[in-house]
Formats: C-alpha cells, structure tokens, sequence
C-alpha cells in the first residue's frame, strides 16, 4: 500500500477545486471516492490478503451505488386512473 496515496500534500487544493469547477456534488463524490479507497484497503490490511487494481474499482463503483440507493431511493411509480368524459349531446 501507497502511503502516500492519502496523505497527499496537495489533497486539500484538488478537493477545493472539484468543488469549484463542480460544486457540492463534485466535491462529495470525490471525498467519498477517497473515503471508499481507504475502507477498501484497510479491509484488505485487515485479511492480509492481496489486491487487484480492478478490485478496488469494482469496490468504490458498488459503494457509490449503495450510497446513492440511500440517499434517493427509487420513486414509487403512480398509477393514474385515467376517466372519460361522457360527452352530452
């Protein structure tokens, strides 16, 4: 593991700028990509167990997804009932 891959100098100035080239959500997304990255090592620390690169991947893109889930589930679908008009004559 990289131990520089967190403790960048210059992480504060790449978080600042998403937020200001994207916004909050810029922002968010890429705190959260590096709050999973983390996670996903220390979990691999944990079992001692080695990595693929691709691993990592798959981990953050399911656990944006879970995150997304929880912050907006799914919409019921409404159903109209759809009622015609009866036309006097």
């Amino acid at each position: 593991m990289n131990p520089l891959f967190f403790y960048e100098e210059h992480l504060d100035k790449k978080l600042l700028s998403a937020f200001e080239v994207g916004g909050s959500k810029a922002f968010k997304s890429k705190f959260y990509r590096r709050i999973y990255s983390y996670k996903f090592f220390m979990i691999k620390r944990k079992n001692n167990s080695d990595f693929k690169s691709i691993e990592l991947v798959h981990f953050i893109h399911d656990e944006q997804e879970k995150r997304l889930r929880l912050e907006k589930p799914p919409k019921e679908k409404r159903h109209f009932n759809c009622k015609l008009k009866k036309s006097v004559c």
